[in-house]
């Protein structure tokens, strides 16, 4: 059975969010306080100019950040990946494709002022879509689950 169009689509769609995954990054990286960690290293003595007791509340937040922005790094590298193999018929590659679509849904929820997480929140489900359509269904069901060798 050939590919169909679904997976085409959906294998490009997949790609193209995890490329765009990037802007998501930086803006996560610039809307939370991950800097702040890096500049509390400074001097800590308010009395001398220092920071440590403004950024006390900004800790947290800027842990935060540093999770999503990884969480989101890798999720960016598995989409790429998986949307190739999804290409090629992986069935595998679906399950992993749907998970990583969830990270989108965990930026927006923690930041729904962020453009970007939105755009990929619409990409995911168009991707979700296309991955999911009957023609995809069919064609990955057909194909023979391929097993790697250690």
């Amino acid at each position: 059975m050939s590919r169909p169009l679904s997976v085409s689509i959906a294998s490009w769609i997949w790609v193209l969010c995890g490329m765009f995954t990037t802007v998501t990054l930086a803006s996560v990286v610039t809307a939370t306080d991950i800097l702040a960690l890096v500049a509390r290293t400074g001097v800590d003595d308010p009395a001398r100019g220092g920071v440590g007791a403004s950024l006390s509340g900004a800790e947290p937040l800027g842990w935060a950040g540093w999770i999503l922005a990884i969480v989101l790094f890798a999720a960016m590298v598995v989409q790429v990946v998986a949307a190739s193999r999804l290409r090629d018929g992986a069935r595998w590659s679906r399950a992993l494709l749907t998970s990583t679509a969830s990270v989108s849904l965990l930026v927006v929820l923690y930041d729904p002022t962020l453009w970007s997480a939105w755009v990929l929140l619409v990409a995911n489900g168009a991707a979700l879509v296309f991955t999911y359509d009957d023609h995809a269904l069919d064609y990955l069901e057909s194909r023979p689950e391929q097993l790697v060798s250690v």
